[in-house]
């Protein structure tokens, strides 16, 4: 995972203690930490930072505040300062959400998207350092457009790409993708490791090496080191190979978010970097040990997938002026 290192290059060594506190923006999901410096050398063990652009804000009122960025939300520069600020809060990774359908009907709070992997490729030309991570659907998406897209955002990006995947939640998205319904749980789930199973060996498949411009004997590639992957499963057909050479980093990095067992176990066969939801450090702990548990069980050779627990932060120079922020926003929810 390339660019989860970048940031340990460009944060500048201290000999004081510090605290990463990042702006308010309308309520997005950020992860921030403390961490202590000690005279050049950071701690071995150190937080990765990941910002996740939703919308105008995950509190379910940003939007309506004075001073709303909500108006721009449509906006690529709206976006790409998002990313830039992230990037010079020293995260790792910028992670966007997407969905594929009108998320609460069509009243109260924003619910549109614009398509993420076109939103970060953008993101990637203003940007240096930071991981571009879009959301896709293994329910709703094939293999290898997918692969060949987020192989495109690596190349653009000199390495920083990475994938969220999903299977999508609701109905109305399935129904905007010629079906009634979506799939039951554990169908999409054996979807999905069929399908990231599939990207991978496309993304395996044309390796960089195979290009060896060798103008003087008119080869461009040597065929030799490309391959069909010949992909027969219960949910996809892929002869392959894929029609453009793998990335800077070889694989994209590979991120997760489900929560369930079956979610889990996908996370833990598959992905370098987890999101996660817990309450308290007790229920993040036992998430870690479960996660732990399972990726040996897949006798995976990278290790166990970072973990990244989320929280809203409502940013103030005392707690009682965070309070009051997140107060306010409150007091503008429906009744």
């Amino acid at each position: 995972m390339d660019f989860f290192n970048a940031r340990n290059a460009i944060m500048p060594p201290s000999k004081m203690n510090s605290e990463v506190i990042m702006t308010d923006v309308n309520g997005f999901l950020i992860y921030l930490f403390k961490s202590k410096l000690e005279g050049n050398n950071i701690m071995s063990r150190q937080m990765h930072l990941g910002a996740l652009l939703f919308s105008s804000g995950h509190h379910g009122a940003a939007w309506r505040r004075s001073g709303s960025t909500v108006s721009q939300v449509g906006q690529i520069d709206y976006f790409e300062k998002l990313a830039q600020l992230a990037e010079g809060g020293k995260f790792d990774t910028i992670f966007f959400a997407d969905g594929q359908s009108i998320m609460g009907g069509y009243y109260g709070g924003v619910s549109y998207f614009l398509e993420p992997i076109t939103c970060v490729t953008a993101m990637a030309r203003k940007t240096h350092h930071i991981g571009l991570v879009p959301t896709i659907s293994s329910t709703l998406y094939d293999p290898y457009n997918m692969a060949r897209l987020i192989c495109s955002l690596d190349h653009i990006s000199h390495g920083r790409a990475g994938v969220n995947v999903i299977t999508s939640m609701f109905d109305e998205e399935a129904q905007n993708h010629g079906l009634s319904k979506l799939p039951n749980h554990a169908d999409r789930y054996l979807r999905a490791d069929e399908f990231i199973h599939t990207m991978i060996e496309l993304w395996d498949s044309f390796p960089a090496s195979a290009i060896i411009n060798d103008a003087e004997h008119d080869r461009w590639l040597d065929s030799s080191l490309i391959h069909e992957i010949n992909h027969h499963g219960d949910f996809f057909d892929v002869k392959g190979p894929l029609n453009i050479p793998s990335g800077p980093q070889g694989r994209p990095v590979i991120f997760q978010a489900g929560a369930s067992h079956q979610g889990k176990n996908l996370g833990a066969k598959y992905a370098e970097a987890i999101y996660s939801v817990a309450c308290d450090i007790r229920e993040s702990q036992a998430y870690y040990q479960d996660i732990k548990k399972r990726a040996a069980e897949f006798k995976r050779s990278s290790g166990i997938p970072a973990i990244l627990p989320g929280l809203v932060p409502y940013v103030g120079s005392t707690h009682e002026e965070a309070r009051r922020r997140q107060s306010e926003l409150d007091e503008l929810l429906p009744p």
